[in-house]
């Protein structure tokens, strides 16, 4: 999909917001892998359980008091989560599984005490293959909604050789979406490919993206007192940023060639890189072969209360990635204020309004990365202008409000649908 800058900023599309009425209860069970929505927190990763705590709130706000919803999550054996029932009508249901290939076995052993003297209208479920064919064989039990929910690119070449069994969990996410009565996306270039590649109606799939609980540094202290404080080597130099996890699919390679670029034109820009990954020792050797040990430094996995003053250190942010689903670290970036420059996949083209807030090139363009980085560590006062439009576009699309109302119509609109028997 292509933006003007007429597009900057978004409308509200949810009808919920515009009505009086109280519609009847409704229940939700969600199945899904995330820990995090165990913990009160706002330095976990997401701040999962106060958004899931709003979706409540809001679903209750629309549907009754007597709205609640159930979600069961994977949590290993050794943690000390507990039942969790909070307010708005959410109840958290930890598996305490001894691994995470038991994960199926261990929601089937809770469903008896989550489904006593209470039943939901929707079932909705994280990931479109182990607990998609679970959610969608209990809805059919059951007779009530089924909703798979889809957080990355399916369609991916890359992603598809990133694990062996990936071939497979096409096939099977493939077939579940086409049996469920919606799908929930995260970004409408992903809703494109779900209606293109799997000839499903747009009306079926629902673009809701993921919330981003995130608050950016204080944006009147100077940039150079972050970078100074992250690590005084850098105060005063352009720096470049990379947030994320250290794997095949983020395409680090091609980042370090840019860097490589960068550094031909302005020797003296730094590089950071904040994340952890099977791959860290890789890419750690080959900036070493580039010979930019100096220049590059690697924070590792960096707490999410740290996140906000690691973004505000930088100039301009660097995405390689082969696919993002959804792009969290780019919509962070632009809360923080700082231009994104990424490859065009699907999550990024979503976010990155070409020209206006960042820019977007094809995949393995070396030559173009480098040069649009290099642009905006020249050009401060168009960095800066990209990044007070970019915090601007963001806020209007991720407020959480917004995003849960949508969340919520998308459940009411498919209970209105079939159920398949």
């Amino acid at each position: 999909m292509k933006f003007s800058e007429k597009d900057l900023i978004l409308k509200d599309e949810s009808n919920l917001s515009k009505s009086k009425f109280i519609l009847s209860p409704m229940n939700i069970l969600i199945i899904g892998k995330d820990p995090t929505v165990f913990e009160n927190s706002p330095y976990v990763f997401g701040d999962t359980q106060k958004r899931h705590q709003n979706y409540a709130q809001v679903l209750q706000e629309h549907c009754g008091t007597n709205s609640s919803i159930r979600m069961i999550s994977y949590t290993p054996r050794d943690s000390k989560y507990q039942v969790q029932q909070l307010q708005q009508g959410l109840t958290l249901y930890p598996t305490r599984s001894l691994h995470r290939s038991t994960f199926i076995i261990d929601v089937i052993r809770l469903l008896p005490s989550v489904l006593y003297n209470w039943q939901p209208d929707v079932i909705t479920v994280q990931t479109p293959w182990e607990e998609g064919i679970l959610g969608y064989v209990l809805s059919r039990i059951l007779g009530v909604r089924f909703l798979l929910q889809l957080h990355f690119d399916l369609f991916s070449p890359d992603w598809q050789k990133e694990h062996w069994l990936n071939s497979w969990r096409k096939l099977i996410a493939s077939q579940l979406i086409r049996r469920a009565d919606g799908v929930r996306v995260v970004s409408e270039i992903l809703q494109d490919k779900v209606v293109k590649f799997l000839n499903l109606s747009v009306k079926q799939v629902f673009v809701v993206p993921v919330g981003v609980n995130f608050t950016p540094a204080n944006s009147l202290v100077d940039k150079n007192d972050y970078k100074a404080k992250l690590n005084p080597k850098i105060a005063g130099k352009p720096v470049v940023l990379f947030v994320g996890r250290i794997c095949i699919a983020k395409n680090l390679p091609l980042w370090i060639e840019v860097a490589s670029r960068i550094t031909q034109y302005l020797p003296e820009t730094q590089f950071i890189m904040a994340g952890d990954g099977l791959l860290l020792t890789d890419i750690q050797t080959l900036v070493a072969k580039k010979k930019l040990t100096d220049q590059f430094h690697f924070l590792g996995k960096v707490g999410y209360e740290s996140l906000p003053e690691v973004y505000a250190a930088a100039d301009a942010f660097l995405l390689t990635s082969h696919n993002e689903g959804y792009g969290r670290v780019i919509v962070e970036s632009l809360l923080s204020g700082v231009p994104v420059v990424s490859t065009a996949c699907t999550g990024p083209e979503d976010l990155i309004v070409d020209g206006i807030n960042g820019f977007l090139l094809p995949l393995g363009d070396v030559t173009g990365l480098s040069n649009k980085v290099i642009k905006l560590l020249q050009d401060k006062q168009q960095a800066q202008s990209m990044g007070n439009v970019g915090r601007e576009r963001m806020l209007a699309m991720f407020s959480n409000t917004s995003l849960a109302e949508r969340l919520i119509e998308c459940w009411l609109t498919v209970t209105r649908s079939p159920v398949e028997v």
